[in-house]
């Protein structure tokens, strides 16, 4: 039965008792037509039909129906964002249900308590309900409840960032609503580690359980679920990257957002269209979605949903250079979460008023918005919004050449950067946003320690970031457990390597066109040099430029084939070649050697300290790429991708080295290779890598 045909039922009934004049039989039919026009979105009538309901309950004297009334009205004007209001409806609930005894009563305001203080950013005093909830869920025996209290921490622990946590609560959800029988728990459960695993940055891990609220929501028929389902996927979509797709998933979202008439799911499905073409940089098409989204969010009456559409916007203003038209959309935004009471999302507006406002070179004006953002974040414990704040902090004061105090943020920042890597030790993963602010710190705070002529610093925060990066890697690529956190190295740890670099090895750094080169070895300081090289194009990295004409010039990745040996060659006789990226143009000079400017920038600041035949290169960005060994005749030149790693190597155990046998290097590409007993090759290769391990 559709929620219209409950509507059209529940109408009957309403006319049936006022008809035999039965007012406690009219009271629940207006509570049930409230909760039905809730779940289609329409709030404003859900809450005329539930005050109907309290105003009967109140005349027979019902309290428990006047207790049932008020839980229904939070919960009407939490949906519409009003999260106060909707507080003092639950209160009024709980305090009916100590008074009645109704202890099931007492745990449902409880978790609609949490609820309504999680959506204000309050997630401590969330917790402290839905842990009041459980333990009377739990002397009751209801099970239901208990997993209806276990997804609602999962929750709220998500929110905080503890995302191993929120997984181990869901998890339990899940188990309860398998023990009842309840397959629409178990979406419900399955959806939610899907947004903790996404959470996490394993965008695959939670594909793969939306896609399984997605077939129980279409097995029980909850189409509001698929809906949900859709947009989740959308979601995790979009972290990948994989914005056409992500599109697709919210476009089914819509259609069944407007199938079932339910407005508020349609504005949700609208905002994440926007958001997916703001990332696709389609601008048009983002500002068209996010009006829409904001329409909705009017007509319904949801200021917090109106809220966030108006920040959206902001967001397409300033990705269009707009920054006085986001400034006007974030303001509006900032006056709704106040109105609201939505902490964190105060916190974030303040983020995004700062950036604009960097953009516009005021930077007082962005330092006092990014102080109170970080204010917000200590308040609400939101360690990432937190780390963010410094991190913009300290760019303010950079640009506004207070580079003291930019240190000083700078160095907060990645410090509290740290502290939340730390909580993924058994995870290994994070989303890309999170690991490219990371970097983004240690990359800010060596340019500010070069220009206050803190070489020795600087180059310690450059290792630090680049090893940090390094060291994940390993861990989430090939599952290397071992390696110790880079959080826990100290200055003094990394002065210890740097004594102990017996071979002339130089540290490159790469920056807005300046490359940053530090010389270590034999016993000796490290000592600085930096060049800047200019790009003869507009936006162009001039060190992409440059290793891509000395590559071309070389013929590398040229004509390149790759037998294929493998047993594909029975299936389809294919064979592959690489093809060419976009085209350079190079003048046609011949006798021109495009290697020597490369050769220039790298050596030539360093030229007087090459003393040997040997160097070790530590690159960075570009000139990963480069053809060292073509680039210099007396040199004999390694590469390590960090100086960190020379001590990973020296420190690991000796059944990490191998004695004997072969070193096989190569890139494969392994379509569909199988082996005489066709068992996948790559399935070796994992055993291979286990026992490497």
């Amino acid at each position: 039965m559709t929620e219209r045909n409950r509507i059209e039922y529940h109408k009957q009934q309403l006319n049936f008792a006022k008809k035999v004049g039965d007012r406690a039989g009219q009271g629940r039919a207006y509570c049930n037509l409230g909760n039905a026009y809730q779940s289609l979105g329409q709030f404003q009538q859900a809450i005329e039909y539930h005050k109907q309901h309290l105003s009967i309950a109140i005349e027979v004297g019902n309290r428990a129906g006047q207790g049932g009334a008020y839980g229904n009205l939070g919960n009407a004007y939490k949906s519409l964002g009003q999260f106060q209001q909707a507080i003092e409806y639950h209160k009024q609930r709980l305090s009916i249900a100590i008074e009645i005894g109704d202890r099931a009563g007492q745990g449902g305001a409880y978790c609609n308590l949490g609820n309504a203080y999680r959506s204000l950013g309050q997630f401590q005093q969330a917790i402290e309900y839905h842990k009041q909830h459980l333990s009377i869920a739990i002397e009751i025996g209801d099970r239901a409840g208990q997993g209806g209290a276990y997804c609602n921490l999962g929750n709220a622990y998500r929110s905080l960032g503890q995302f191993q946590q929120a997984i181990e609560y869901h998890k339990q959800h899940l188990s309860i609503a398998i023990e009842i029988g309840d397959r629409a728990g178990q979406g419900g459960a399955h959806g939610n580690l899907g947004n903790a695993y996404d959470s996490l940055g394993q965008f695959q891990q939670a594909i793969e359980y939306h896609k399984q609220h997605l077939s129980i929501a279409i097995e029980v028929g909850d189409r509001a679920g698929q809906g949900r389902a859709y947009g989740n996927l959308g979601n995790a979509y979009a972290c990948l990257g994989q914005f056409q797709q992500a599109i697709e998933y919210h476009k089914q979202h819509l259609s069944i957002a407007i199938e079932v008439g339910d407005r508020a799911g349609q504005g949700v499905a609208y905002g994440n269209l926007g958001n997916a073409y703001l990332s696709f940089e389609d601008f048009k098409q983002s500002r068209e979605h996010h009006k829409k989204s904001l329409s909705i969010a009017i007509e319904v009456g949801d200021r917090n949903e109106e809220g966030r559409a108006y920040g959206a916007l902001g967001l397409v203003c300033e990705s269009l250079g707009d920054f006085q038209g986001a400034i006007e959309h974030y303001m509006q935004s900032l006056s709704i979460a106040k109105e609201v009471g939505n902490r964190s999302g105060e916190g974030y507006t303040y983020a995004n008023l700062g950036s604009a406002y960097l953009s516009l070179e005021q930077f007082q004006q962005a330092i006092e918005y990014h102080k109170q953002q970080l204010k917000i974040a200590k308040e609400v414990a939101d360690m990432f919004l937190e780390g963010c704040a410094y991190q913009y902090l300290g760019m303010a004061h950079m640009l506004s050449g207070s580079l003291d105090k930019a240190v000083v943020n700078f160095k907060f920042s990645v410090k509290t950067f740290d502290t939340i890597r730390g909580s993924f030790i058994s995870e290994d993963a994070w989303k890309i946003s999170f690991h490219e602010r990371y970097v983004s710190s240690y990359r800010y705070l060596r340019r500010v320690l070069i220009a206050l002529q803190k070489t020795d610093e600087a180059l310690y925060a450059a290792e630090r970031g680049r090893a940090a990066a390094l060291l994940d890697a390993l861990k989430i690529k090939y599952g290397f457990t071992s390696l110790s956190p880079i959080s826990n190295e100290t200055e003094e740890d990394f002065a210890c390597i740097s004594r102990n670099i017996s071979v002339l090895t130089t540290f490159i750094a790469l920056d807005n066109g300046t490359i940053s080169l530090w010389v270590l070895g034999k016993k000796t300081n490290a000592i600085f040099r930096e060049r800047v090289l200019k790009s003869g194009r507009a936006h162009e990295d001039p060190f992409d430029a440059l290793l891509k004409a000395s590559l071309k010039q070389i013929g590398a990745g040229r004509d390149v084939r790759c037998e294929n040996r493998s047993l594909d060659v029975l299936r389809d006789k294919s064979t592959l070649s690489t093809q060419e990226d976009d085209e350079i143009t190079i003048p046609s000079h011949e006798n021109i050697d495009w290697l020597q400017p490369l050769r220039d920038i790298v050596f030539g600041p360093i030229e007087d300290l090459l003393d040997g035949d040997e160097l070790v290169v530590v690159p960075d960005g570009a000139l990963c790429l480069a053809p060292w060994t073509a680039l210099s005749e007396t040199l004999r030149i390694r590469i390590i991708p960090s100086l960190t790693s020379l001590k990973v190597i020296r420190d690991s155990s000796s059944e990490y080295h191998s004695k004997t046998g072969a070193l096989l290097v190569g890139d494969p590409c392994l379509r569909k290779v199988t082996n005489k007993r066709d068992k996948p090759i790559y399935d070796q290769l994992e055993f291979a890598k286990k026992k490497w391990r």
